[in-house]
This record gives C-alpha cells, sequence and structure tokens, in this order.
C-alpha cells in the first residue's frame, strides 16, 4: 500500500493484458494458471485505488462501494501485520 517493493508479477501481468488488449479467452492454455491471480491482484489494485485515491482525494465527495471498504480494511490489517512481524 506504500509503494515500497515493487508491483506484484500478477498485477503487472494484469496491466500488460489491459495495455495491449489480450482477452483471457486470447490466452494460451498454460496461461490459465496465471489468470485468476491476476483477475484478483487487478480487482484489488482497483478496489485500494478507488479508496485511497477518488474517496481520499475528493475529500469524502466520492463514496467507495462497501466491498471497496472491505478490501481497503483489509489490505490496512496486513499491512499492520506484516509492519509488527
Amino acid at each position: 500500500m506504500k509503494g515500497d517493493g515493487g508491483l506484484p508479477a500478477e498485477l503487472l501481468d494484469g496491466f500488460i493484458c489491459e495495455r495491449f488488449h489480450v482477452l483471457p479467452s486470447q490466452l494460451e492454455q498454460e496461461d490459465m494458471a496465471r489468470l485468476m491471480p491476476m483477475i484478483a491482484a487487478l480487482n484489488t489494485h482497483s478496489a485500494l485505488r478507488r479508496v485511497m485515491e477518488d474517496y481520499l482525494e475528493s475529500h469524502g465527495r466520492v463514496k467507495p462501494s462497501e466491498n471497496d471498504w472491505k478490501i481497503y480494511a483489509d489490505a490496512v490489517k496486513a499491512a499492520r501485520e506484516l509492519a509488527n512481524a
């Protein structure tokens, strides 16, 4: 969440697919093992962005969904646990 450590490979894969307009149905069979983690990483990234950018930068005018808040809370909890480990 703090931006240190770089992007996970799953997120990079997703960004590459988005940039080059590659659809999941176009991926080879051996790529399927990477597909679900990629989708999960992209969904998590989007939810965190909606909370951290849209909500915080709009000073609360843009409201994220309850699901986005749950993902944000889980990410904050995980970050605290890692910091205390």
